[in-house]
């Protein structure tokens, strides 16, 4: 990462006006057409589905190099990463890499693609969150939301436990990977990288209830619209926690203790 340049605005401030409302819309848009395209991929047509995803890619970075505004472009071009989300997901078998090796697999995958938007946008180590907490305590029960997330989570799933076992040595391993390649990678490339942007365009709060509602679409596949409806409300405060605390840390941390609470610990203990 490196300074934003002094050419480019910071990632703050937003829209006013009519250009406001546009924008609003716009974003309400690419909301609805993101939910579309995870139906269809999900519930009906996947190739059908992942055409229309790869489309919406090809139309965000269009609209983006168009803007003549750099907090609208960056706000375009920081979206693109949501349809190249199930992109991703859709070329590597779980055929082949089962288990948490397919999480890892394409986990890392989404973090190269996050980690390229903010080197394309000139974001620093520290407007994407990879800085420590202003507010200690906030960053504590942030963490702590973590495990209370991924128990009711499991009562609206009930996923396949990706170990075979509760002991010490069948799980430390995939716990570990959870929280890195589940918990960073996505609260850097959608808390971290496209929130601050979205907020700069948009405004804070539309940034954080935005960001929130495109990540829980993307959960779409799990067949559940109550979990849609409840990762959205996570991402909600997640990222109001993560616009407080102007850091990712605790959103990292909670959100991987909430996916080992969900495919490690719950499988054995309901």
């Amino acid at each position: 990462m490196r300074p934003d340049p002094p050419a480019l605005p910071p990632v703050s401030g937003e829209a006013e006006g009519p250009g406001q409302r546009w924008a609003l819309a716009e974003a309400a848009g690419l909301i609805v057409a993101l939910g579309l395209s995870e139906v269809v991929s999900d519930e009906l047509w996947p190739s059908i589905g992942l055409g229309l995803h790869a489309v919406l890619l090809g139309v965000l970075i269009w609209r983006g190099s168009l803007a003549a505004d750099p907090r609208q472009q960056r706000f375009y071009l920081a979206a693109a990463v949501l349809p190249l989300v199930r992109i991703l997901s859709f070329s590597i078998s779980p055929q082949w890499l089962t288990g948490i090796w397919f999480y890892v697999a394409t986990e890392s995958l989404l973090l190269v693609a996050g980690l390229s938007v903010a080197y394309g946008l000139r974001l620093s180590w520290r407007a994407i969150g990879l800085g420590a907490p202003r507010h200690g305590w906030l960053a504590l029960l942030t963490i702590a939301s973590g495990v209370g997330a991924g128990w009711l989570e499991s009562h609206i799933l009930h996923v396949t436990p990706l170990a075979s076992g509760l002991s010490l040595g069948q799980v430390w391993l995939p716990a570990i990977l959870l929280v890195l390649f589940t918990g960073f990678t996505e609260e850097i490339t959608f808390r971290g990288v496209l929130q601050p942007v979205a907020a700069g365009w948009l405004g804070p709060a539309v940034g954080v209830a935005f960001t929130a509602l495109s990540w829980g679409l993307l959960h779409t596949g799990w067949n559940s619209p109550l979990d849609v409806v409840f990762v959205c409300a996570v991402g909600a405060l997640w990222g109001w926690a993560r616009q407080r605390d102007d850091s990712v840390v605790g959103t990292s941390l909670a959100h991987g203790v909430a996916n080992v609470m969900l495919f490690l610990v719950m499988p054995f203990v309901r």
